[in-house]
């Protein structure tokens, strides 16, 4: 019982990596915008870490992209401000 925990465990959290370099990909290749892509590239690994972590939680649990914009604009912070300049 022990071992089928902890391989249900691993592979859970093989999967939700593997499912956020997906997501990290995607927003590379500009599937969510080439303004999206071009504030992305800027990020620190960490941020982006975050970004696509955020975006797998919306997309999973179907949670308003409104909530996900809210997130995603508290970690670009002055990205945002400084885009048009």
């Amino acid at each position: 019982m022990h071992l089928l925990a902890r391989l249900e465990l691993r592979n859970g959290a093989d999967r939700h990596e593997y499912e956020l370099r997906i997501i990290q990909k995607e927003l590379l290749e500009g599937k969510y915008g080439a303004g999206i892509r071009e504030l992305y590239e800027k990020l620190s690994d960490d941020s982006k870490y975050m970004a696509a972590h955020m975006l797998r939680q919306q997309e999973q649990c179907g949670e308003s992209i409104d909530l996900f914009a809210r997130a995603l604009t508290s970690i670009l912070g002055p990205l945002l401000w400084n885009h048009g300049g």
